[in-house]
């Protein structure tokens, strides 16, 4: 990035009529994205991440550092904010890595259009594991057949013939 918040935000500063914005609103908006805390995820720390962390009812908490530690308001020097979160999307996947205390990164961020702030999480997914098409093929493969009047399967050897009635 040439700028936080990307370079349209940056050109809209030269063209505020254009983006039909004031000054203001325009400062606004360069100023909310820097406003933003984020954290990595570690594997082997508790929920996957010791700097923020979501706890599996969503209850989100940061760790302070020790200059800001006497404004926590729960133990360890956390702060625990105020409302609960929770993962429509992937959430499943979510609350399986934060169980079994594998990296999960987060990041806190305002949306000045919405005038929210948003908490997002990611992780690596695991690549799948594939084997080559002629491998597969050498002891035999399903093949399925859909249509919209039927399903059948059929087993296929290894030039992809179906092999026998379907099942």
């Amino acid at each position: 990035h040439v700028a936080r918040g990307g370079r349209r935000l940056l050109n809209n500063r030269h063209n505020l009529e254009a983006a039909q914005l004031t000054a203001e609103q325009w400062r606004e908006r360069w100023e909310a994205e820097r406003w933003f805390l984020a954290a990595d995820g570690e594997c082997g720390k508790r929920f996957g991440n010791e700097t923020i962390r979501v706890t599996p009812d969503g209850e989100v908490s940061i760790k302070l550092p020790a200059p800001l530690a006497h404004l926590a308001n729960s133990k360890h020097g956390r702060y625990v904010l105020a409302t609960r979160v929770q993962f429509q999307h992937r959430g499943a996947e979510w609350r399986d890595r934060i169980e079994d205390n594998r990296a999960v990164a987060y990041r806190i961020h305002l949306d000045v259009e919405r005038d929210r702030w948003y908490l997002t999480a990611s992780w690596t997914r695991p690549v799948v594991q594939t084997i080559p098409l002629q491998t597969a093929r050498s002891e035999g493969m399903v093949g399925v057949d859909t249509n919209a009047d039927h399903f059948a399967a059929y087993r296929l050897d290894r030039h992809g013939n179906p092999v026998g009635d379907p099942k």
